[in-house]
């Protein structure tokens, strides 16, 4: 079944990424060619991100962090670019930690199809959304994982169990959190953080959420990334750089997964949300102001 999930979880992503590929391969002839300086930040930015995202950070917000900083591109394209590019780098994290980390076949399958079905309900409703309700969103999202974060740094949630399967109605509500937890990437918000969390107050293994995360996001991503194409909401050229550039970051950062200090890397995730928070916080003053003034 194992087999299965890797079979699916490949055409899945490799159908998204060839939707891509054909929307550059259209488009190729009609948008601007970006500059090379652009194409170092890009690079740059898809390499360490997707670092972050195969030690179990996540790429989403390190992505926003650094659009913020150099803007990369436009805020109603963030959300479908930070899906589309995740597609191929989160096939490699899927395949590798299904391969690596056993986890009990009906729990690893049930989160699985939550998350997708929350990733495409996700992308549906969020494609249709203007510039400013799509920031919104993003701050809300950003401000949300922030708490989850800090409410577990203060001992106020669990910090995980030893469990590698969920049975009863505690699979019941890890369904129903993987369910809500799909819909985040669509907003351009990660879900890594968010599945940890509900995957440690269900006593699970901090070992068994990486192939849980990764096959789940791999598969909402590209759900969530071919509502954003069929679209055109998605920004081609940066989200090709960042993809191939994110493909080398997971095979540098995956070997390196058994060094990691987890304690330290959700400091350093919490400092990158709020971070964003700020960021986000300022562009929706700054478009208000501009509002008004018109």
């Amino acid at each position: 079944m194992v087999l299965f999930i890797k079979i699916l979880v490949t055409v899945i992503c490799v159908y998204a990424a060839g939707r891509l590929f054909l929307l550059a391969w259209q488009e190729r002839l009609h948008t601007q060619s970006l500059a090379f300086i652009d194409k170092i930040k890009l690079g740059i930015t898809g390499f360490v991100a997707n670092v972050a995202d195969t030690i179990g950070m996540g790429s989403f917000a390190v992505i926003v962090a650094f659009d913020k900083y150099w803007g990369l591109m436009e805020d109603d394209k963030l959300p479908g670019t930070l899906n589309a590019h995740s597609v191929l780098p989160g096939l490699c994290q899927a395949l590798f930690f299904l391969q690596a980390v056993p986890v009990e076949i009906t729990t690893l399958l049930s989160l699985i199809v939550a998350a997708s079905v929350g990733g495409f309900f996700g992308g549906f409703f969020v494609s249709k959304l203007d510039k400013d309700r799509i920031r919104l969103l993003m701050f809300l999202g950003y401000v949300g994982v922030a708490a989850l974060i800090i409410a577990s740094k203060l001992g106020l949630l669990p910090i995980g169990g030893d469990l590698m399967s969920l049975h009863g109605i505690w699979l019941v509500a890890g369904i129903i959190g993987m369910l809500l937890t799909g819909t985040l990437p669509a907003i351009g918000v990660g879900s890594y953080a968010p599945t940890l969390v509900i995957l440690f107050l269900l006593g699970m293994s901090p070992l068994a959420a990486f192939p849980i995360m990764t096959a789940s996001g791999s598969i909402l991503q590209s759900i969530a990334a071919l509502v954003f194409i069929a679209r055109k909401q998605v920004a081609v050229k940066a989200s090709l750089i960042l993809t191939s550039m994110g493909v080398l970051g997971v095979l540098v950062a995956a070997p390196m997964i058994t060094y990691i200090n987890s304690d330290s890397l959700r400091w350093l995730l919490l400092a990158v949300v709020l971070y964003n928070v700020h960021q986000l916080w300022k562009s929706t003053v700054r478009s208000r102001a501009l509002t008004e003034a018109a």
